[in-house]
């Protein structure tokens, strides 16, 4: 989105009490290091509806610990020591070896110190080990050299007894070896001699065996010849029998053969007949179908004949409605047009003083009032003479109807005057001597209608309920009025007669119009009938033929192919096999053996040398004592609400999130701890939940200070568990820091420190610096100049909004006219949380776009969305739940309670469009940094006739509001004028006289169309109602009131003419005159011209009368009318009669004193008051 800067303007919020507030709100960019900011560095805006507070600069604890993070000062120390190592040492100084002491050793861990020191062991009791081996070895060589001398001299005896024997038994086993190698070779060849005897007699007997086989099988061959002749002449006969078979079985193939013939020609026969029957059985089907084919022609020709009769009487039906709905609105406007006339029709009565009373007794005041209907009540006093001792009251009605007449005038018609009550008052004791009073009602003839004598002391009301006829009837022609007109006289008759007249006057407002003429009522049409042409009969349907199955004669059984003659195989008898000729055996040679006599070898002593005597050694060992030093280590994290790791993530604002304190376990071997206490300076914007804080971290006291650092201390209990067994690891609990971020562009580092201490020694540890962030940075001061940034997409949260025209470009600012279609294009700024990680509970907070839209001049039901799209293209109209607002009041709770915390401030109506599923429009487009664009069009409210049309928009993401720019479009006044001058250029002569024959120039002023505007002029146009009837028509012209600049840079001087532009359009009949610039040359003024023409129309005066004229003005279909103006022409003057003057009466004495003084004013007043209506009527 664009970045918005401070240079004395700002962000406006909208207010409809008061108007547009202004907004500005500062915001600094924060870092963790102390970068100086100058004066006139531009700022951004925070559009911020909540949570609106700014993040400080990190004080110099944060920025001094985050600074030492990982660093770490002091130790933890303890010694080690072991009985067997102690031991050890000792053994081996006894056994001669050297021990010897180095400085001591420091581990980290009592398993390593205590695996030092079992190394240290092993080693001295090795070295103790090898130092007794030595000595051992040394005595064990000397003994084992003594025992080897020995066992030398018994070897040398016994070799020496070992070869004299040996000698002598190899001589004797020498001679018995020859001996038995001459008997063996004696029974070798004895046995050869054997073997070769049998072998030549075996081959003499197998050559006997041939012989006498092949003697045997010549007996055998003649045997077989004599079966293979008697087996020939067998075959032959056989061979002759099944070819008498196989000839009887053609003969009957043959005979079968004609019996198929006669078959086949029964069965043509039979298809014969059932084609002639089939073929009688279609013709009459065809028959049928013909005739129903002839039917439906008929009947689709009477349906056609009925359409048409319907389709006319339709028709007629339609003229006589369309006549009869003519009639109906003629008679409707008639009607209409009456009452219309009727209701501009004034009615009036009052009293008027015929006498007057007496001076001497006062005055007597008597009113009248009226209703429209005809109602009157007269009210009069009654005076002593000293004081008012009563009033009366008369009330009745005068009956009266209108007509309206063809020519526009209206007949006021006075049928009677009807008496309801009359009724005194007594207010006072009648001091007067005279206590004779009388009222009463006299007609205009004299007669007395009404008579009640009384003495004026007793309050009385009486019921009168008398009609008297008047039928009286009065003619108004428009805009006049009739004269006073008499009906009746009251008196109240006591010491002197005194009396009223009760007048009546009408007076008719409407302008002339034309007759309206009803036509004659039309007759209802006679519907027209039509005569069906008669179907013809259909046949009834065929029975469908039988097939016609000949007689067939069935074929004689075919006897089986025999089977075909195999020739016999005599039965030969088989030779006898001659064995193969035998080989001819060779001679055996006897196997003869040799005896080779054994030489003694003697035996040599074998001599064990001695073993080597080992060298005496002194071995040496180092040992060293040990200590155990321990530096634990501390982490911190960041997590959500739903556990997930945030370090170095993107969160909202006003999320929960929880700093994890973690430190290493205390290694075994530790000393008592006496202390164990955590600080952490918190970020600042980061507000800690105590409670839930200590709900999490129970085994820790919590302190803190006004600058947000938090103390945890170990308790007395967790002290006594990390003191209960030193010599086994014990781990640190965990601390959880709850709290909530409350700003925008937030950057939260938070590190933390850890001291431990013992009896003799203090250590401290500084932690990591994890960091997140909160979206809203102005992206032109990144949080990490020159190196990258966790939030590149990052930047001030702020929905957008222009108007455009129809060609989508910007007119905020503009002016419109009445009839404008604004067009909005809102975007909901989701970009800057490309990225981010929020937990389940921010989410579903919900995603909100409101448009607020000013009540009074925009029709909020006029909103037609034209598209909802998402930066990627998403149409996401469906996923969104638009509601139209008219007061919060309607809104359900949990929308309330989101609108009042998120703090955004629409008022009256206004729209919002609510993500239907928060988490799945999260994933797909907020945490994506899709933008998502409202195109919204909106009319203006009818009653809506000038001033700034203002639209302002609110995005409330995850329960936080942010408000947008307003865009403003002015609405100037349509104003228009008519005048009308003696000449063109000259002096106004409205409501002044013109003589028949003179010519006037009526000056139609039109509107200028200002610069700046959100649109194109395509109408400017005058209508001019002339009164054809009294002017003539003779000229116009048409001259520019400002300079007008073209799209091709012409500029048109005030006061040309323009009249080449326009179109003028003058109807005789009627007298309307038309005159409109054409739209070609509208087209090219530029926008940033001003437009405007004053039309002048030059008409001649042909007929005396009141002339009225007033004009019709158009711009691109706004409609202005102008006021109307008025001249008179008189008749030929005609020469005035002198009256004569009517004496004074003499003054009567009456019931009141000083009558006469204030009746006479009265009159003069009324006289006055009917010369000033007179007046006002030829004014207007």
């Amino acid at each position: 989105m664009k970045q918005m800067e401070t240079k004395g303007y700002g962000y406006f919020r909208k207010t409809k009490a008061y108007g547009l507030v202004c907004g500005i709100a500062l915001a600094g960019a924060l870092t963790l290091g102390t970068t100086s900011v100058s004066a006139d560095d531009v700022t951004p805006l925070n559009p911020a509806t909540n949570l609106t507070t700014l993040q400080t600069p990190p004080t110099a604890d944060q920025t001094q610990l985050a600074h030492q993070a990982g660093q770490q000062s002091g130790e933890l120390v303890s010694e080690v020591s072991n009985t067997e190592w102690d031991n050890a040492v000792t053994t081996a100084q006894e056994a001669g070896v050297t021990v010897k002491q180095s400085d001591k050793v420091t581990h980290d861990s009592l398993s390593s110190a205590q695996a030092d020191l079992e190394k240290q062991t092993k080693a001295v009791t090795e070295a103790t080990t090898k130092q007794e081996a030595n000595k051992a070895a040394i005595n064990q060589a000397v003994s084992e050299n003594k025992a080897i001398d020995q066992a030398n001299r018994d070897e040398k005896a016994r070799v020496d007894a070992l070869n004299t024997k040996g000698e002598a038994d190899t001589k004797a086993k020498n001679e018995a070896g020859q001996a038995q190698v001459d008997a063996q070779n004696k029974q070798a060849q004895e046995a050869a001699d054997a073997m070769n005897a049998q072998l030549k007699a075996d081959y003499e007997a197998k050559l006997t065996e041939i012989k006498q086989i092949e003697s045997e099988n010549e007996a055998i061959r003649q045997r077989n010849q004599q079966a293979s002749q008697a087996t020939h002449q067998a075959n032959q006969a056989a061979q002759a029998a099944y070819q008498e078979k196989l000839a009887e079985i053609e003969r009957i193939k043959a005979e079968n053969a004609t019996i198929r013939d006669r078959n086949a020609k029964a069965q043509q026969e039979a298809e014969r007949q059932n084609q002639a029957l089939q073929a009688a059985y279609e013709a009459k089907l065809a028959e049928i179908k013909q005739i129903e084919a002839d039917n439906e022609a008929i009947r689709q020709s009477n349906q056609a004949a009925q359409a048409g009769s319907d389709s006319t009487n339709e028709q007629r039906q339609k003229e006589y409605e369309a006549k009869l709905a003519a009639y109906n609105q003629a008679v409707q406007a008639k009607a209409e047009a009456e009452k219309k006339l009727l209701n501009q029709v004034d009615f009036s009565i009052e009293a008027k003083a015929n006498g007057v009373d007496n001076t001497k007794y006062g005055n007597s005041i008597m009113t009248a009032t009226t209703q429209s209907d005809g109602s009157f009540v007269f009210k009069h006093d009654m005076i002593d003479g000293q004081k008012t001792i009563g009033y009366g009251k008369l009330t009745g009605k005068v009956n009266h109807h209108y007509v309206a007449n063809k020519d526009g005038s209206i007949t006021a018609v006075i049928d009677s005057v009807t008496f309801n009550t009359y009724e005194y008052e007594n207010v006072a004791k009648n001091s007067a001597v005279n206590k004779n009073i009388v009222f009463r009602i006299v007609s205009i003839n004299g007669d007395e209608i009404y008579s009640k004598p009384h003495d004026g002391e007793t309050t009385f009301k009486e019921s009168l309920n008398k009609t008297i006829t008047v039928n009286k009837e009065f003619t108004l022609q428009p805009h006049t009025s009739t004269p006073n007109i008499q009906l009746f006289q009251l008196h109240d008759d006591w010491i002197y007669n005194t009396h009223g007249s009760a007048l009546v006057a009408y007076k008719n407002n409407n302008d002339a119009v034309p007759n309206i003429v009803i036509p004659s009522k039309p007759v209802p049409p006679t519907p027209g009938k039509v005569t069906p042409t008669p179907e013809k009969p259909v046949p009834p349907i065929p029975v469908k033929p039988e097939e016609v199955k000949p007689a067939l004669e069935p074929e004689k059984q075919v006897p089986a192919i025999p089977e075909k003659p195999i020739d016999s195989v005599p039965n030969v008898e088989k030779e006898k096999p001659v064995p193969p000729t035998p080989v001819k055996p060779e001679t055996v040679k006897p196997d003869l053996k040799s005896f080779t006599p054994e030489v003694y070898d003697p035996i040599k002593p074998v001599v064990k040398p001695h073993v080597t005597v080992p060298e005496k050694v002194v071995y040496e060992v180092m040992v060293h004592p040990v200590q155990v030093k321990q530096t634990p280590t501390n982490v911190k994290s960041v997590t959500n609400s739903d556990q997930v790791n945030i370090d170095g993530q993107l969160v909202p604002k006003g999320s929960m999130v929880t700093w994890e304190l973690v430190n290493a376990a205390l290694k075994a071997g530790r000393q008592d701890i006496t202390s164990y206490e955590l600080t952490d300076p918190l970020p600042d914007g980061f507000e800690l939940d105590v409670t839930a804080t200590q709900t999490l971290s129970p085994e820790w006291v919590i302190t803190t200070d006004e600058a947000g650092k938090v103390s945890l201390k170990a308790s007395q209990s967790l002290l006594a568990h990390f003191n209960a067994k030193r010599d086994q690891e014990v781990g640190v609990p965990k601390v959880s820091l709850v709290g909530r971020l409350l700003n925008d562009a937030g950057t939260y580092h938070n590190t933390f420190k850890t001291v431990v201490t013992t009896p003799t020694s203090s250590y401290t540890v500084i932690s990591n610096t994890p960091v997140i962030y909160t979206p809203g940075n102005d992206p032109k001061t990144p949080r990490n100049p020159g190196g990258d940034n966790p939030t590149p997409h990052d930047n001030l949260i702020q929905p957008t909004k222009t108007i455009v025209d129809d060609k989508g470009q910007s007119i905020d600012g503009k002016s419109v006219l009445p009839n404008s279609t604004l067009t909005y294009v809102a975007k909901q700024d989701f970009d800057q949380y490309k990225g981010m990680t929020a937990a389940k509970e921010s989410v579903m907070k919900g995603f909100i776009y409101v448009d607020d839209y000013k009540d009074e001049a925009i029709d909020g039901h006029s909103l037609i969305v034209n598209s909802i799209k998402a930066a990627n293209g998403d149409d996401v109209t469906n996923l969104l739940e638009m509601r139209h607002v008219l007061s919060q009041d309607t809104l359900d709770d949990k929308l309330k309670a989101l609108i009042k915390a998120s703090g955004i401030s629409p008022v009256g109506e206004f729209y919002m469009w609510v993500a239907k599923a928060p988490a799945a429009f999260y994933k797909a487009y907020v945490q994506k940094g899709l933008d998502i664009t409202y195109n919204l069009s909106f009319k203006l409210k009818q009653e809506f006739k000038k001033g700034d049309i203002t639209n302002q928009t609110y995005q409330l993401d995850m329960g936080n509001g942010y408000y947008g720019n307003v865009v403003v479009n002015h609405l100037p006044e349509l104003a228009v004028h008519k005048d009308v001058l003696d000449k063109e250029g000259g002096q106004s002569i409205n409501a002044g006289t013109v003589k028949v024959g003179d010519e006037v120039t009526y000056r139609l002023e039109g509107w200028v169309v200002p610069t700046n505007r959100s649109y194109d002029l395509f109408e400017y146009k005058f209508v001019d109602q002339l009164q054809q009837t009294h002017d003539l028509y003779l000229k116009d012209s048409v001259v520019a009131k400002v300079d007008i600049t073209l799209s091709d840079g012409t500029v048109i001087a005030k006061g040309s003419n323009l009249a080449q532009y326009t179109e003028t359009v003058y109807n005789k009949e009627t007298g309307q005159y038309e005159l409109a610039f054409k739209q070609d040359f509208l087209a090219k003024v530029v926008r940033s011209s001003e437009f405007g023409a004053d039309a002048f129309v030059v008409v001649k005066r042909i007929k005396a009368g009141d002339v009225y004229n007033t004009a019709d003005f158009f711009v691109n279909g706004n409609k202005v009318k102008t006021e109307t103006v008025v001249t008179h022409t008189s008749e030929n003057p005609r020469p005035v009669t002198p009256q004569k003057a009517t004496p004074k009466a003499p003054a009567l004495p009456s019931t009141g004193e000083q009558g006469g003084s204030v009746l006479t004013v009265l009159g003069a007043a009324l006289l006055s008051l009917l010369g000033l209506v007179g007046l006002k009527k030829r004014q207007q």
